[in-house]
């Protein structure tokens, strides 16, 4: 197992159904109201290698490992599940970085906000380590 780590950081994440089950009306309020972290299902520490995307559960949370040749699609920003308007600042300030990819035969999708500091998320750098990796 390649063990060195491209990057590494915080993650909150939702896989699609587990986000598209929340309610608009949440959506919205917490896009107004919101002081706190973006809506998500899940938290817990990322790292990306050269192999694979390895998230591990933070307080008994699920662990996921994503490997990268199962990737099927990464898309930086909002679509019909994870909207504009579910975000303070109405996505402003940075985009959910949503990955497609093979579980078996199963294709899931999950929407990562990495290392959130309350303004700011580090998609944009993780969504173009995965092109680099990808493209490699």
């Amino acid at each position: 197992m390649d063990t060195r780590f491209i990057l590494q950081g915080k993650v909150l994440w939702s896989y699609a159904d587990e986000y598209a089950q929340i309610s608009e009306g949440i959506k919205f309020t917490a896009a107004i109201v919101s002081l706190g972290n973006p809506l998500h299902n899940h938290t817990g520490y990322i790292a990306l290698t050269e192999n694979q995307i390895i998230i591990e559960g933070q307080e008994g949370d699920l662990d996921l490992t994503i490997p990268i040749n199962a990737i099927n699609e990464i898309y930086l920003g909002f679509d019909d599940v994870f909207t504009l308007t579910s975000l303070k600042n109405f996505g402003a300030f940075w985009q959910p970085l949503r990955l497609e990819f093979y579980a078996g035969h199963l294709l899931q999708r999950v929407y990562l906000i990495i290392d959130h500091n309350g303004l700011i998320a580090h998609n944009k750098r993780w969504y173009e380590a995965l092109i680099n990796i990808l493209q490699g």
